[in-house]
């Protein structure tokens, strides 16, 4: 399973999805999960979020809810620099 990265606990704090606060540990298991999903997907390597992604997955409020955060994700992944880490 494709953990987050260790980026991530820089910063964490609390993030929005779909207009409720949910703790990190939620959204980063969300983010993991089709990050993994998108590899088995594409046949791809696994990839995980830069510090930079993490600040802006976390400070946004996810108004389309999880469809939203799966399509950003998808997107990340398909046109992100080669590597293991999205930016």
């Amino acid at each position: 399973m494709t953990t987050p990265s260790p980026d991530h606990a820089k910063v964490v704090g609390r993030g929005l999805l779909g207009g409720r606060r949910i703790g990190c540990p939620g959204i980063g298991s969300l983010v993991a999960h089709f990050l993994k999903r998108l590899a088995e997907k594409y046949s791809g390597p696994s990839k995980v979020l830069g510090e930079r992604a993490w600040a802006a997955a976390l400070g946004y409020s996810w108004p389309g809810n999880l469809r939203e955060l799966e399509n950003v994700l998808e997107r990340a992944y398909l046109f992100a620099p080669r590597g293991r880490r999205l930016l």
